[in-house]
């Protein structure tokens, strides 16, 4: 891994990310841990990205590990560890933990940093396709910036929205 990772082309880092994805079914929560020194080594949104669906993949095999693996981003000093504690559910349905997503959000929801707050809004707008209330109520009950409350709201346009 840190032999592709080492290189400054980004494109050997997909392929780390991806072995890793391709492999995760081998690995425990150690090395969950071990993992995320890899997300900040020339972090961007897209590799981001893609070491968040490494982990919630992980998820899918290991359900009981979520608080643990929650706890491994949540309130990290590093804002691409925090955006993984923000979208590490994205892809669940009504399997989503809301009081997990809700901490995220709400710990971040004043960070001045447009990747956080693209994350708070792509993680409520993808969640309003299975939960529109809740994500409605949880956008009249907190306020977030313009740009995550932009984006939370996408989906929510065909319904009232007051």
């Amino acid at each position: 891994m840190g032999d592709l990772f080492s290189r400054p082309e980004r494109e050997y880092q997909y392929v780390a990310i991806d072995i890793a994805i391709a492999n995760v079914r081998r690995f425990d929560i150690d090395d969950m841990q071990h993992f995320c020194q890899w997300i900040t080594v020339n972090a961007w949104r897209d590799t981001g990205d893609n070491w968040r669906q490494f982990f919630s993949k992980y998820l899918t095999f290991h359900r009981e590990q979520k608080p643990m693996v929650f706890a491994l981003f949540f309130k990290n000093e590093n804002i691409w560890l925090r955006r993984i504690a923000i979208l590490l559910q994205i892809n669940e349905d009504f399997s989503l933990d809301t009081d997990m997503l809700s901490a995220a959000i709400l710990y971040d929801r004043n960070t001045d940093d447009k990747q956080i707050q693209l994350a708070i809004g792509r993680a409520l707008r993808t969640y309003s396709k299975y939960n529109p209330v809740w994500v409605r109520n949880f956008l009249r009950q907190h306020g977030l910036s313009m740009v995550a409350a932009k984006e939370a709201r996408r989906y929510l346009l065909s319904y009232d929205f007051e």
